[in-house]
This record gives C-alpha cells, structure tokens and sequence, in this order.
C-alpha cells in the first residue's frame, strides 16, 4: 500500500462489493470520509501543522484493514492449520483465562511433593501443565490482532513470578508465529517489553521476535510513531544492537545448513569412517604396541576431517539436522507447540524416558543439558528414548553413574552452564528449532519460511542503524563472506571501504565479491586501492591479475605476476599464469619455458601438459604437442585435448586423421552440454589460430558436416 491511500482503499472496496463484511465497509467508509476532508483542507490551502501525523495515521489505520480484510477472507475460503486453529481457540477459554491455569502449576509441584504417589502424580501434572501450553500457543499464535485486554494479560504475565520460563519462551514464540502471520501493534510492542525480562531465554526469543519484526515490517513500522520511537531508544543501547546483530547471524548460519548438512554427509563423515576402519583393521591396541604420540598423527587426512567438524559446531553451524529429521515424525511432534518449547527437567517427557527412577531422570537429563543440540532435538532423543532396548539403556545411564563420571560432570558441569548461557549459543539453538519447524513440519508449506528468503537487512532503514559500528560490520560481512553470499558481502564491505579508516582486508574481500559477481571493473579499482594501502601483497596482485586476465589486458596482468614472482617464487599458480600471459602477449619462447619449469615442479599436471601443448602447437611444434595432448588424454581426456590433437593433424593436412579427432571431441562434449561448450563453438574461438596457419576458412563448414555426420564416408 506505501502511501497511496486511495489506491488501497479503492482496491479494498472492490473486495468489499463481492466479499461483504459490514464492519470492515464501515470502518473503511469511515477512513475514506477522513482522508476526504484532509484533502479537502489541503486544496482549499488550509495550514494544518498535524497534517503529516494525521496522513501517517490514516495510512497505518489503512493497512490493519486490510490486514483484517485478509484474515476474513482467509476465513471464508481456506482450510488452512492457521484459520481451523483460530476457529477452535475462539471457542475456548481465553488469554488470560489460560494464563491463570498456567500460573498454578508451580503451587501444584509443591503440593505433590508431598504426596505418597509422588511419581505418577507429578507426571499427570507436567501432561495437565503442558495441555495449558499447547492451549496458550495455539490462542496466540492464530490470533491475527490482540485486543488491548489480551495485550494487558500477556504483559502481565511477564511479571508473574508462578510461570516458569518454558510458559514464557512459548508465549514469545507464538507471538513470532503470529506476526510473520499478520501485523499486530501490540504484539510488536509486548515484545519490546519481553527484551527487559530476566530470563536469557526469554530475552532471546524477544529479540528474535524483534529482528524477524524489524526485517518484514521495518517500511510499515515508519507509520506507528510509538513504536518507532521505542526502537530508536533501543538502537541507542549497545547491548541491544550487539544482541540483534548476533541473532541476524545465526539467522544467516542457519540459512546454510543445507550446505553444511550436504559437507558432512558427502565429504566429512565418508572419510571419517574410512580411515578409521583403515585404522582399527587388525591394530593390536594393547598398551604395549601403542604408537608413541611424539610420533605424529596416524591420520593427518583424519585429524582433519576432524578438525572441520569440530570448526563447524564452534562457529555455531547446524551439523545435527540430517541426525534428527527424521525423528520429528514421532506423535510429539504433531502438536505445534512442541517445536518451540524449550527443554526443561519438569516434563512428562522426562518422566517417561525415566520410567518414574529419579537416578534415570538424572542421568537422562545430564545426558541431554550436556548435548550441545537445540531443545527440538533434546524432544527427539525424549521421544526415541523409550525405544532404546532395556541393556543398552541401563549400559548408557551406567555410564554417566559411576563415581568417576560423577566427578567428571562435577568439574565440567559449570563451564558447559555457563557456555550453555552465553547469548550467541542461546540464539544459535533457538535458531535451529526454527529451523527444522520451517523444514519438517507436516504444515511447513502453509507457513512463510524466514530461511527461505533473502534476509538483506542492510536494506532495512531501521536496520542499517545498528550497523553503526565497524566490528559489528565487518563481523556481519564474514558471516556472509564465507557463506559465499557475495552480494550481501559486497554491501557491508562496501560500507566499510567508505568509513575513514578501512581494513586492507575489507578490501580484499571487497574486491574479491566484486570478482565472484563479475564486476571486474570493480574489483580492479578496489585492489588497486588495497595495493596502495599495502603494497606487495601477493594475494592482492595475484588476484588484480587474474581480473586483467579477464579484460584480456595481459601486460598489466604480467606486471602484476612479475612483483607476485618475486613474493613468491616458487608459486605455481603465478608461474602457470605469468606463462599465461607471455603467450597471449606473443612471446611463446618466454611462456614454453615457464611451463616447463612447471612441469619440473610437479610432473603429473595435465593442467601443465595442455599449457605445453597449445604452446608447442603455436610455435609449429607438432610432435611435441602431439606427445603432451596424448599424455593428457591419458589422465582423463576433455574435449579440447582432441579438438586440439585434430587441429595439429589438419594444418599438416592429414584431413581424415582430423576428423576422428575432431569426432571424439564432438562426442565429449556432447555427454556433458551443462560442462562443455559444443563442437561447433569451440572450432570458432580456435579459428583465427587455424586461419594464421594457412587454413581457408571455408573449409571450416566442411569439416563440421564431417564431423557431425553420422557413419562418417567410405574411403
């Protein structure tokens, strides 16, 4: 809608003719009248100082019409989970009503204490407690607008000190739901109270609220003066700008776990597993045939496929997705409020897990707080507990039972506490709950996926004032740097280029993202800029080499691999590409040496024997070519090295001998169009070599109908 009022109205009326709902014609009939006599007053030259405000107002009050308008409609003529959880809650009990009965189950605990049937007793009240859960998510989050009654007993409730924190994390999350659902004022605003609560947990699931808020309404929220004027207070507030940052972050992590999900399972656990097997086959491990630790590793290639692993969980990366996916198919988990609730000792899933033994349910719940997994998968692992055989269940709680064990988790258990509360790991794991409700859900497709969308909040204007400090910039811009989001890396580093003092880092990955998306140009000015700044940087100049390369400016691309060499003489790849560039500049001599002294560096290259190749083809030399395009045939043949093989055979003119080449190639090419170029293209670009040794163009039609013609001629 923007600010075109009258637009929206009109379009909101047309609806209105064949949808009809007397209360929202009336309501829209009214703000017409109102924006009528504004601009009534405006023609006729009145000065009315509260015009701007009351344009702002009447375009605010425009949008939550429609917002009703939509949620009619949705009403009317949809069957989806929101509407037919919204239909069933108007007939329950309501906000506060549910609230209430929430509230009495920590008076409850204390009651049953003391009973003789303690057991099943406090599970009965954890399953009556968390029915009250389900209830209190369900009523919000399908509730498009609260009413200021509803607004009054939700902030209530976070000063109530009978809800435990698990009420309130809910509360918080089925506001998010709701409001990437449908705008709502006052939701928003009972999110910026949540930020001051106590709980971490809590003030993280606010926060996230608030940053999902900024990012889908941060246009729309310039119309609600109040609470405009309530984030900027909060912007001012270093900690609350560090906080949103973070939780922007994780956000951006989580959109890669697909990629990550994708590394482990193809690349990290596969050799993981075989060079353990290599390992453990037929090993004596007994103390006197151990291997001497000064030694070294046994498995460089496994400590390292170790290493990443252990790299990815630190950086707070999702690697248990794949793990617990297919556990969100159990029972649990048809309940939409279970995907958001915390994990807490007092659940009837704890209980059941531990079959009413308090030393179980002190060894499960050990087990799950010193998991390091999100509370979705906390449930998973509840869920599939009961499964688990009776042996190897008593094998697993044993363990966490002897003394030693005892005296291990003892000396552990606050650093992991402590870790457990540090608000990027908090985030982190609320995050990936989201993440898998958005993905897993039997519902997922009805809900609008926040992982799916291209979260540019640089572009938000109330975004872009948290973004005040360079630290906070550039710890942003790695995020999305090594995410391979090049565009969105470009904004922040762009940023950063421009502030009085840029890093020559935020340069080079500045002008790196200019290089991935094709801005050579770009790229070119800005390590031209972080050469200046740093000169005789070898990586600096290999790369604003390779973007000369690219504009085919060969003699800058040359100067620069020259000042590279004498960083780095023994660099292979600015040996390859100083070759590179004396070849195009004419001087084939100079380049065939270059590769050459390659080839004496790594023997098995047939980047390296191609090189020689097409040199020893420019310069006439035929049967030294011959010999390095056979030699990388033989290490896995590419349609080149057989177009080129044919090229040698036609300037000598052995026409039929061309041809059988120039068909390999064709065929090649032709298994793998995505890969490579067709036969045809790659004869053009070669033909001006062809035409400088004497072939006449138009044979070059010929020979493609040869080589394309199936059977080929009898001779």
């Amino acid at each position: 809608m923007d600010q075109h009022l009258l637009e929206g109205i009109r379009e909101m009326e047309n609806l209105l003719l064949t949808h009809t709902n007397w209360e929202l014609s009336s309501q829209l009939e009214k703000l017409k009248t109102s924006y009528h006599y504004m601009l009534q007053y405006l023609v006729q030259g009145i000065d009315d100082p509260q015009r701007r405000q009351f344009h702002t107002q009447l375009i605010a009050d425009a949008w939550e019409i429609a917002d009703r308008l939509r949620h009619f409609l949705l009403c009317q003529y949809t069957t989806l989970l929101y509407v037919q959880t919204y239909k069933k809650c108007q007939q329950g009990e309501s906000l506060r009503q549910i609230i209430s009965q929430l509230e009495s189950f920590t008076d409850d605990l204390a009651v049953l204490q003391l009973t003789d049937n303690r057991p099943s007793s406090l599970k009965q009240a954890y399953l009556d407690h968390e029915a009250w859960q389900d209830k209190l998510f369900d009523r919000v989050w399908s509730c498009p607008q609260w009413t200021a009654e509803e607004h009054d007993a939700a902030s209530e409730a976070l000063q109530s000190e009978l809800l435990i924190p698990a009420d309130l994390c809910l509360l918080l999350s089925a506001v998010t739901l709701s409001l990437l659902q449908s705008f709502d004022r006052r939701k928003i605003d009972f999110a910026l109270e949540a930020v001051k609560h106590a709980g971490p947990q809590v003030r993280i699931r606010a926060l996230t609220c608030l940053t999902l808020v900024l990012y889908r309404y941060g246009i729309r929220l310039e119309f609600y003066t109040e609470l405009l004027s309530r984030f900027q207070l909060l912007k001012d507030d270093p900690d609350f700008r560090s906080a949103i940052l973070t939780i922007y972050i994780q956000l951006l992590k989580a959109q890669d776990t697909q990629k990550v999900t994708q590394k482990i399972r193809e690349e990290i656990l596969p050799e993981m597993v075989r060079k353990m097997q290599q390992l453990s086959h037929g090993v004596d491990v007994s103390e006197e045939n151990d291997m001497n630790p000064d030694w070294g590793s046994l498995s460089p290639e496994l400590d390292e496929k170790i290493r990443q692993m252990n790299e990815l969980i630190m950086e707070g990366s999702d690697v248990y997705m794949s793990t617990f996916s297919l556990m969100k198919q159990y029972p649990f988990f048809n309940v939409i409020a279970h995907w958001f609730l915390p994990y807490y000792r007092q659940h009837s899933m704890v209980a059941s897990a531990s079959g009413g033994q308090p030393q179980v349910e002190e060894a499960v719940d050990l087990i799950l707080r010193s998991s390091g997994i999100c509370d979705s998968d906390k449930y998973s692992m509840l869920s599939v507990f009961p499964a688990i055989p009776e042996q190897q269940k008593q094998l697993l709680i044993g363990r966490f039972s002897t003394n030693e064990a005892q005296e291990i988790i003892a000396q552990n258990m606050p650093e992991l506490e402590k870790y457990a509360q540090r608000p990027d790991v908090i985030a982190g794991n609320y995050i990936h709950s989201l993440y898998r409700f958005f993905k897993l859900h039997p519902y997922h497709s009805e809900f609008i996926d926040i992982f799916d969308e291209p979260l540019e909040f640089y572009t938000v204007p109330l975004f872009k004032d948290f973004l005040q400090d360079d630290q906070q910039l550039r710890e942003v811009g790695n995020v999305l740097f090594k995410a391979e989001h090049y565009a969105d890396a470009t904004e922040m580093f762009s940023l950063l280029a421009y502030r009085d003092h840029p890093e020559v880092s935020d340069l080079q990955k500045l002008g790196f993202c200019f290089q991935k998306r094709g801005w050579i140009y770009e790229a070119i000015q800005t390590y031209q800029q972080a050469d200046s700044m740093q000169p005789g940087n070898s990586w600096t100049l290999r790369h604003l080499g390779a973007c000369y390369r690219f504009r085919d400016e060969y003699q800058e691309a040359l100067d620069c691999y020259k000042q590279a060499s004498e960083l780095q003489p023994g660099n292979k790849s600015v040996i390859y590409y100083t070759g590179i560039c004396l070849m195009n500049l004419g001087l084939k001599e100079d380049a065939l040496q270059k590769f050459f002294q390659l080839e004496l560096m790594d023997t098995q290259s047939p980047k390296v024997w191609r090189a020689i190749g097409w040199c020893s083809f420019l310069l006439d030399k035929y049967d030294q070519a011959t010999q390095y395009f056979l030699k990388a045939t033989a290490q896995g043949a590419q349609p080149h090295d057989w177009l080129n093989l044919g090229h040698i055979h036609l300037v000598q003119g052995r026409l039929r001998k061309a041809v059988a080449y120039y068909k390999e190639a064709h065929a090649l090419a032709s298994t793998d169009k995505e890969r490579y170029e067709s036969f045809r293209e790659m004869l053009r670009q070669d033909s001006s070599v062809l035409e400088s040794k004497g072939i006449d163009p138009q044979l070059f039609p010929l020979v493609i109908d040869l080589t394309e013609m199936e059977g080929g001629l009898s001779v």
